[in-house]
């Protein structure tokens, strides 16, 4: 059995290269519902492969400090005294 990461990746690579037909029913749905669905799948695997890429590579030089900034805004700058 693959981890479920290989899983995963498995599965994107087979929805992006499904064809409308192998996604949908062609006797029960029109060209038009069949190729929608397939833009859909399309659009979700490639957004899915650029989320698993961002969160696999490492941050640029000094891209970790960036991303933190927002966060660092939600946070007081000293903890509250103790009382």
């Amino acid at each position: 059995m693959w981890p479920p990461a290989c899983q995963v990746v498995g599965l994107l690579e087979d929805n992006l290269a499904a064809t409308p037909e192998q996604l949908g029913d062609a006797a029960k749905e029109t060209k038009e519902e069949l190729a929608d669905r397939h833009e859909r799948a399309l659009a979700a695997s490639l957004l899915a492969i650029a989320a698993l890429a961002d969160v696999a590579a490492p941050p640029p030089q000094g891209a970790a400090s960036d991303r933190m900034a927002g966060a660092r805004c939600l946070l007081p700058e000293e903890p509250p005294a103790a009382s």
